[in-house]
């Protein structure tokens, strides 16, 4: 599915190795992207983005559903992670599947660390999946 959505950038540590495809993928009707404030917060932990989410009913994409959404959803310009798939590196810092603008031309796929403990990015969005 990576094939398919012809994105460009390094993507040597985005592979089954490091996220391994687990569980039933969400029909792309049933996805959507948040901001902090769709779901009630402003400046936020990470944590309390991930309570404000499982509370409202719903969890964060996979990184298999993040392809899936991009291939027929995504607009081109958007910032979207799929928190529900994490990578761990070799040092302990954990990773999320972003999707952006490619330097302006294409599609990007990458990791973005994620800051636990500390405030959630404001600008990008979040694709997140009904439970």
């Amino acid at each position: 599915m990576i094939t398919a959505c012809k994105f460009g950038g390094d993507l040597s540590d985005i592979n089954e190795r490091n996220f391994p495809p687990t569980g039933p993928v969400a029909d792309v009707a049933d996805m959507h992207t948040v901001t902090l404030s769709d779901i009630g917060l402003r400046r936020a932990t990470v944590t309390k983005v991930r309570a404000a989410i499982d509370h409202l009913g719903y969890r964060h994409a996979t990184l298999v559903e993040l392809l899936a959404w991009t291939l027929s959803m995504w607009d081109g310009k958007s910032t979207v992670c799929a928190s529900g798939s994490i990578y761990v590196d070799r040092h302990g810092r954990h990773h999320e599947p972003v999707i952006s603008n490619y330097f302006g031309g294409g599609r990007g796929l990458a990791l973005c660390l994620i800051p636990f403990g500390e405030y959630w990015c404001e600008s990008g969005l979040l694709l997140i999946v009904r439970k």
